[in-house]
């Protein structure tokens, strides 16, 4: 009969050994509902079907169907499962190559979306304070996140895109940023301590009261980036490209800047004592107040610097080109001058007192209230120089400032020296004539 078959076959055959496949063992349903699945075999059974359908009232007329439609219900939530169970996590698509960057299989570039790891994409992600020390994040593209208070440290960073990045009080210790892009990024605070930033490019970015200490800079670029109070100390920063850079308030004392690119930037109050500085390029650069003192500046570009109130004492300048450049108020006492090019400079009140300028280049100088005294201006060019008279008064942009006289007291000079006034004028100005020796 039809109401004796259950999905097509007999009711009979339907034991509680016949349980349908579902997600969860089917002994934790109990054995109660296994009996459900019985069908009767007498009418006085109190087990099983009948005697729910008798407690409830209901007709195996009314029941079997619903029977019917509970066990295509749980045969195909069976089938749900078992294909949910056979699905396994994907590979991801994009990995780095250090020579390719992010690519797949078949060498196409790109990135995995919203992925913590390597070539993932969390432009503009929210990252303030997360733990990703010592993660793979090599070729991950991180583009205006904000990762301020995060700890990257010992993080894989390579080729990483950070440009326009936050990363304040960022913990970037050991962390190895070789080839990074980090242009226009900021940061504030943050800790590089022994990072490797070989190759990146901080191009624009602000780096401010940041720790560089022992950080790895091999042709790192930084380019127009703004530094105020980071510490140089002793750093090689030898060849580096750091044009139109500002190191206003930064300490770059004993650092090694020989041949280093430092154009057009601004260095307010920078302390460059005792650095290494040869052959340095700082043309067009305004230095105001920086310390210079016991440094090494032989060869070096020099040309149209401010220096103003700036101290250069006992510094190396020989063969340096200052033309045209500005040491207003600057103290270069002792300081080794020797074939140095001050052609056009502007030295009033400077302090050049027994400093050595044997046969350096002043033509043209403006020498109001210039400090010349015990100075060695052997050989020396001032032809057309400009110096200052007792009582003169020069006309600044914006003051009205008196200069002192010229002071030459002891400068030694000899028949090389060219003078911008008569030399019968030698010896009222206190100069003294040094006579070569005839060798017999």
């Amino acid at each position: 009969m039809a109401r004796d078959r259950l999905l097509g076959e007999p009711l009979g055959t339907w034991g509680a050994d016949r349980r349908f496949a579902i997600c969860r063992s089917p002994s934790a349903l109990g054995p109660a509902f296994s009996k459900i699945w019985q069908r009767p075999t007498s009418r006085h059974q109190s087990h099983g079907i009948v005697y729910l359908a008798r407690s409830m009232r209901v007709t195996r007329k009314f029941l079997y169907p619903a029977l019917a439609i509970l066990a295509l219900t749980l045969e195909k939530g069976s089938q749900v499962c078992a294909q949910e169970t056979a699905v396994t996590v994907s590979p991801l698509r994009f990995r780095f190559d250090a020579t390719q960057g992010c690519v797949d299989e078949t060498g196409l570039q790109g990135y995995n979306p919203s992925f913590r790891g390597q070539c993932g994409d969390l432009s503009g992600a929210n990252l303030q304070g997360a733990d990703l020390h010592k993660s793979n994040l090599a070729g991950a593209r991180l583009t205006a996140a904000d990762l301020s208070r995060a700890n990257l440290r010992g993080s894989d960073l390579r080729r990483a895109d950070l440009s326009q990045s936050i990363l304040d009080t960022t913990d970037l210790q050991e962390a190895d940023l070789s080839g990074a892009e980090l242009k226009g990024s900021r940061l504030l605070g943050a800790v590089l301590t022994k990072a490797n930033l070989t190759g990146a490019n901080f191009e624009r970015a602000d780096i401010r009261k940041s720790e560089l200490r022992n950080a790895i800079l091999h042709h790192t670029c930084f380019r127009g980036t703004r530094f105020f109070r980071v510490n140089f100390e002793n750093m090689d920063l030898t060849c580096l490209d750091l044009t139109g850079a500002e190191f206003a308030w930064s300490n770059l004392s004993q650092a090694k800047l020989t041949r280093t690119n430092l154009a057009g930037g601004f260095h307010d109050r920078t302390n460059f004592s005792g650095a290494h500085l040869d052959e340095v390029d700082l043309k067009g650069s305004k230095i105001p107040y920086g310390n210079f003192s016991g440094a090494t500046l032989r060869g070096a570009q020099l040309q149209k610097v401010e220096l103003l109130d700036s101290k250069l004492v006992r510094a190396l300048l020989a063969g340096a080109d200052l033309s045209e450049s500005s040491l207003i108020n600057a103290d270069l006492s002792g300081t080794q001058l020797e074939n140095a090019r001050l052609r056009g400079a502007n030295l009033m009140n400077a302090k050049f007192r027994g400093a050595n300028l044997r046969t350096a280049d002043l033509s043209g100088a403006i020498l109001f209230g210039t400090d010349f005294e015990k100075a060695d201006l052997r050989g020396a060019n001032l032809d057309g120089a400009e110096l200052g008279e007792k009582g003169k008064t020069i006309l600044l942009p914006q003051a009205e400032t008196s200069f002192g006289p010229t002071k030459l007291t002891g400068a030694k000079f000899d028949e090389k020296t060219v003078l911008p006034f008569d030399r019968s004028q030698t010896a009222v100005r206190g100069m003294v004539q040094i006579s070569e020796k005839v060798k017999n």
